[in-house]
């Protein structure tokens, strides 16, 4: 089957358009005047990174897994969904960092227990990463109080915030997990 060079063409217009959006955006930081901003950029390629060297194929699957259980728990508790997800200016670290806790916890318990062998490539496995570093911080900016919040520029809170920002972060990693074959 030929390929349609009109949808290869578009789709590399769409794409570059996107990093050309992303390159004005990160050139608009002052770098000498830090902000939230500057450290939520910084905190996401710090997260990139650290899942790039720390973590292997199954583990990044097993971290993915995590953090869909650990919300899925924490929205079926109805103590827990009742405390947690009500927004709340005081105890929202805490809840940053009890969500980080148990991610943490129920992924290192999931992964004595889960032992796959998964392959992809190089470029795959840093997708991967990326994708559980924008779902993260999607999820942790979520704690985040309205009256924080709104200090963070409109590109942050649209690209972590947004309807449409958590949903891309929400189902893009279920969809890359789709995409990882077993090795047989």
């Amino acid at each position: 089957m030929p390929i349609d060079t009109n949808l290869v063409n578009e789709a590399l217009n769409k794409g570059t358009e996107g990093i050309n959006t992303v390159s004005q955006q990160v050139n608009k930081i002052n770098w000498s005047a830090p902000t939230w901003d500057l450290f939520i950029f910084v905190f996401f390629v710090a997260l990139v990174f650290l899942f790039i060297f720390s973590l292997n194929r199954d583990k990044i699957f097993i971290t993915i897994l995590g953090v869909y259980i650990i919300i899925g728990l924490l929205n079926l508790v109805p103590i827990l969904r009742d405390w947690y997800f009500k927004e709340d200016n005081v105890f929202f670290v805490w809840k940053i960092v009890l969500f980080l806790a148990l991610t943490a916890s129920f992924s290192a318990l999931l992964g004595r227990v889960v032992s796959l062998q998964l392959r992809g490539g190089v470029v795959f496995f840093v997708i991967l990463s990326i994708l559980q570093a924008g779902l993260l911080l999607s999820l942790i900016l979520s704690f985040v109080p309205l009256d924080i919040v709104k200090y963070l520029s409109k590109f942050t809170q649209n690209v972590f915030l947004s309807d449409f920002g958590k949903l891309g972060w929400d189902i893009l990693p279920i969809l890359g997990v789709l995409f990882i074959r077993k090795k047989i």
